[in-house]
């Protein structure tokens, strides 16, 4: 897999460009962009700005973000969020493996104690 480098800069400019244009939700864009720009160039980030920036994507983090790879699509709110936390493509894929990984967990102990449940239920 090829990561692939995303510029703000350059979208700012084209967003700019469409801005001129007549594009309508330019402006939003526009600071949207520039508020990721500004976290990136920060040398470390608080909770509020990381969720913050998350709002950029479609269901407000990153979560919930589709996948990369070779089933992946690509994607412009996710791209630019990762860009500006400083997020590779390749650790983006190991936090939603290891996010995937806690669910399953999670649904086999809720799993592991209902029948425990059902199992000390049926004794009385």
């Amino acid at each position: 897999m090829a990561e692939e480098v995303v510029d703000l800069d350059a979208r700012i400019k084209a967003i700019e460009q469409e801005k001129v244009n007549g594009a309508n939700k330019a402006d939003a864009l526009l600071a949207q962009l520039k508020y990721l720009k500004s976290l990136k160039e920060k040398e470390s980030l608080t909770e509020e700005e990381v969720r913050g920036a998350m709002k950029f994507t479609c269901y407000d983090s990153l979560a919930f973000c589709c996948n990369l790879g070779e089933n992946g699509k690509p994607c412009f709110h996710r791209d630019s969020v990762l860009e500006a936390l400083g997020i590779s493509p390749k650790e983006f894929l190991r936090i939603k493996d290891d996010f995937t990984d806690r669910i399953v967990r999670e649904v086999m102990g809720k799993r592991a104690v209902e029948e425990m449940s059902k199992r000390g239920a049926n004794k009385t």
